[in-house]
């Protein structure tokens, strides 16, 4: 499968996300939150990009 740059781009920006946001966190509650969060905001991306590629690629 062929990963476009804007969700290479986005995912690097996640990982860089993680690592500032965890520099952050004080407790590894606050830690765990963060990653919890973090890792909601892309599922959801996912999701929207793979319906986003059904009604784009789908209908070529």
């Amino acid at each position: 499968m062929q990963i476009p740059a804007y969700a290479r781009f986005l995912f690097t920006n996640t990982i860089a996300s993680k690592q500032f946001y965890q520099q952050q966190a004080k407790t590894p509650q606050e830690n765990s939150e963060i990653c919890s969060s973090l890792h909601h905001h892309f599922h959801h991306y996912q999701i929207e990009h793979q319906k986003y590629e059904k009604v784009n690629l789908g209908n070529s």
